[in-house]
C-alpha cells in the first residue's frame, strides 16, 4: 500500500475530509518556505551559542525563531517583535521573582499574575502577550531556577539576534503577488455575486420566498469579501511601514502600498453590489418587480456583464476601456427603454459602480 493511499485510509478511519490537493499544494507553497526559515534561523542560533560556550543545549535560541517568524507575506520583517519582547521580558519576570522568592505555589502565582499583567501591556494585535507567562514560567522547570534563567537569557538574546540579522534575507515572501492573489479572489466574489444577483432578481420563475432567500445568500458572500477588503487595508498599511526592512523585497513592498486604490475600489463596488442584492429582495415581494412588462431584466444583464469583466479587469490591473464602453452603452440604452419607478432604483447601484470604474480608469482620479 502506498503512502498516498496510507494517508486517504487514515483520513477515512478518523472521519475526516479527502485532502484537497490543489488546496494542500497551495498551503505547501505557502508555509514550506515558512519552516525552511524558522529551521535555518534556529539552526544557525543553536550554533552560535555553541561557539559562545553554552553548557546545556541551548533551546532558547531556538524558540525565538519559533514564536517570532510568521508567514505573513505583508509583513517585510517577517518577524513579531510583541513576541521577541515578550519572551525576553518573561524571563526577566521569572529571574526578579525567584531573586526574592523560592521556587512554589506562591512564586508560580506570583510570576503568572505579573506575567498576565505585563502581556496585557504588550499585546498581540488585540489579544493579551501570552508568550511572557510561558517565558517567565519555563524558569521553573530548572532545579537552579535563577542559573538556568540566566542562561536562557542570553541565550534568547543570541536567537533574537540571529533572527533580525537572517530573516530579512532568508525567502522573503512576495507581498504583490500575495496582494494580487487576494485581490483576484475578491474580484471572483464580487463578478460572481453581481451576476446572480441578477440573475436571481430576474428569475421569473422562482417564487419571492425563494429569489429572497438566495439574495441573502448573497448577501453574506459578500460579507466574507468586505471582510478580507478590511483585513487586506491593514496587510498593505503593514507593508508600507516595514518597506525599509526588507533587502530582497523592497520594490515589491512599496508597489504593493500602489493597491490602495485598487482595494479602495473593490470595497466601494462590493458596497454597490449589497446595495442592489438589498433593493432586489425589497422589491421582490412587490408584483411590479416580477411582472411589469417595461422591466426587462435582460436589459439588466447586458448592463451588468461588461460592469463584471469591467471590475475583473481593474482588481487584475487589466486595461477596462472596451468594457467601460460596453457598459455606457448599455446603461444608456437602459435609461432610454425603462421608465418604470423599480427600473430607476434597481440601476442606481449599477451606475454607481460604472462611475466608479470609469474614474478609477481616468488617470490621476483616484
Amino acid at each position: 500500500m502506498n503512502g498516498a493511499r496510507i494517508v486517504r485510509r487514515t483520513r477515512a478511519v478518523l472521519g475526516l475530509p479527502p485532502i484537497d490537493r490543489a488546496a494542500f499544494a497551495g498551503i505547501a507553497r505557502a508555509e514550506l518556505p515558512q519552516i525552511a526559515r524558522i529551521v535555518i534561523v534556529a539552526a544557525v542560533g543553536w550554533q552560535v551559542c555553541v561557539w559562545l560556550g553554552a553548557s546545556l543545549p541551548p533551546i532558547y535560541a531556538v524558540i525565538v525563531p519559533l514564536v517570532s517568524l510568521k508567514s505573513d507575506p505583508f509583513s517585510a520583517f517577517s518577524l513579531s517583535w510583541s513576541r521577541l519582547v515578550g519572551v525576553l521580558i518573561g524571563l526577566l519576570v521569572g529571574l526578579t521573582v525567584l531573586r526574592f522568592m523560592q521556587p512554589g505555589l506562591a512564586a508560580v502565582a506570583l510570576v503568572l499574575g505579573l506575567a498576565l499583567l505585563v502581556g496585557m501591556v504588550i499585546r498581540i494585535g488585540n489579544a493579551s502577550n501570552m508568550q511572557v507567562a510561558v517565558s517567565a514560567l519555563l524558569v521553573f522547570v530548572n532545579p537552579d531556577a535563577g542559573e538556568y534563567g540566566l542562561t536562557r537569557l542570553w541565550e534568547t538574546g543570541v536567537g533574537t539576534a540571529v533572527t533580525a540579522l537572517l530573516t530579512p534575507f532568508l525567502f522573503p515572501a512576495d507581498p504583490l503577488k500575495a496582494a494580487r492573489r487576494e485581490l483576484a479572489g475578491i474580484a471572483d466574489t464580487l463578478t460572481s455575486t453581481l451576476r446572480d444577483s441578477v440573475r436571481i432578481a430576474g428569475a421569473g420563475d422562482l417564487s419571492s420566498g425563494e429569489r429572497v432567500r438566495q439574495l441573502v445568500g448573497l448577501a453574506e458572500r459578500l460579507d466574507g469579501s468586505e471582510a478580507a477588503l478590511r483585513t487586506l487595508a491593514t496587510q498593505i498599511g503593514t507593508a508600507g511601514r516595514t518597506a525599509k526592512w526588507s533587502v530582497l523585497r523592497r520594490r515589491e513592498l512599496r508597489a504593493v502600498t500602489a493597491l490602495e486604490p485598487v482595494r479602495e475600489l473593490a470595497a466601494r463596488t462590493a458596497a454597490n453590489i449589497q446595495a442592489f442584492a438589498e433593493e432586489a429582495v425589497a422589491f421582490a415581494e412587490r408584483s411590479e418587480f416580477a411582472q411589469d412588462t417595461q422591466l426587462r431584466h435582460d436589459a439588466l444583464i447586458e448592463m451588468a456583464e461588461p460592469l463584471a469583466m469591467a471590475i475583473d479587469g481593474a482588481l487584475a490591473g487589466r486595461s477596462i476601456d472596451a468594457e467601460l464602453v460596453r457598459a455606457r452603452e448599455a446603461w444608456d440604452a437602459f435609461v432610454v427603454t425603462e421608465h418604470t419607478r423599480v427600473a430607476s432604483v434597481v440601476r442606481r447601484p449599477l451606475t454607481r459602480i460604472l462611475e466608479d470604474l470609469e474614474r478609477f480608469a481616468s488617470p490621476g482620479s483616484l
